[in-house]
């Protein structure tokens, strides 16, 4: 064949047509791969001696039928008899496809890629390739409501709990204010069937009415007052938690609220750090000092100086304006330790 070419063409015209010989003689084989990879230049058509003369791409040069032609010509089945074989398999998911075709029972006119084969052909999603239902499906807001209030849970945290253990029907959602947020969700107290209202839309006193109330009862701690607060003599136009409901209405700490005056260390005014100290220096604080309280590095000749600072802020003589820590209001601000605070 090459000589023949050889005495009817020229030779500028001999590439061209030897390559369209070897594609021929590929095509004719009948393979699709190329067996083993190409060692030199020469082997390796889609270098530039066939780039101007007639080259394709790969799928030309070994005669390989393109995607569009797969269906037509490679045997598999049309995409509505592919699908009906699908969805008798009673598969459900991506994975459970996947792990059918590497099974080898999938026929051979049945593609394992339907996404790619079918795109133009009706293609609409793994699931109904599959036939599986839709993954979410979930009851109206009313029907899965009144379920919900047959189980007698009373807070989110028990509902989480259920949740979590396993009995909620698939058709009603964990999270039910997501999905029903715009189809009659309302809040957790009218989802549970407990009648609580949120603290948003319940209608308390102003904050001074509210605080005048809350001075009338002798609270003293805070304690004292989460105690009262939870109990059930508390109005319901008393909130629990004041300093969320008045944070912008008022709100100037426990000891405003409860009328002892006490104000909390991030919002007191204490006195700047060298004034601070030469008082405490004035003090020349050396009592109350016990053997047992002896702890090496923080003292000196014996006294514990922390157990002495600590023993002064408890008897009650402390001006406000001194903190009880001073290590840690002023530590930024000029302190060095224990003993240069009380000059010893």
């Amino acid at each position: 064949h090459v000589h023949e070419l050889s005495q009817d063409k020229g030779p500028d015209e001999l590439p061209v047509k030897l390559a369209v010989l070897g594609r021929q003689t590929l095509c004719n084989l009948g393979s699709p791969v190329i067996a083993e990879a190409p060692k030199t230049q020469g082997e390796q058509p889609w270098k530039p001696q066939y780039r101007d003369q007639g080259w394709a791409g790969m799928r030309d040069w070994l005669g390989t039928p393109l995607r569009h032609r797969l269906v037509k010509d490679s045997g598999f089945l049309s995409f509505e008899d592919a699908r009906t074989f699908a969805r008798s398999l009673g598969l459900t998911s991506g994975k459970e496809w996947e792990a059918y075709c590497r099974s080898g029972a999938r026929p051979r006119d049945i593609p394992g890629s339907p996404d790619s084969l079918y795109r133009d052909q009706g293609w609409a999603g793994i699931k109904d390739w599959l036939g599986a239902p839709p993954r979410y499906r979930f009851r109206t807001f009313e029907d899965a409501r009144s379920y919900v209030w047959t189980l007698g849970i009373k807070s989110q945290a028990e509902w989480s709990k259920y949740c979590k253990s396993g009995g909620r029907p698939s058709d009603i959602p964990a999270t039910p204010r997501g999905v029903y947020r715009h189809r009659g969700w309302a809040d957790w107290g009218d989802w549970l069937g407990t009648g609580y209202v949120s603290v948003s839309k319940q209608n308390f006193w102003s904050y001074e009415d509210a605080k005048d109330f809350v001075w009338t009862l002798g609270i003293k701690t805070t304690r004292e007052w989460l105690r009262y607060a939870k109990s059930a003599k508390r109005p319901a136009y008393i909130p629990i938690s004041p300093h969320m409901v008045y944070k912008d209405k008022g709100w100037a700490g426990v000891g405003d609220w409860l009328g002892t005056g006490i104000i909390a260390h991030q919002n007191r005014e204490w006195a700047p750090f060298k004034e601070a100290r030469a008082f405490v220096r004035s003090l020349n604080l050396t009592v109350g000092w016990r053997e047992s309280h002896y702890r090496p590095g923080c003292s000196r000749r014996g006294i514990n100086l922390i157990v002495v600072w600590r023993e002064y802020c408890k008897s009650g003589e402390r001006p406000v304006n001194i903190p009880t820590d001073p290590a840690r209001i002023y530590r930024d601000k000029g302190w060095a330790d224990m003993r240069d605070w009380l000059g010893k």
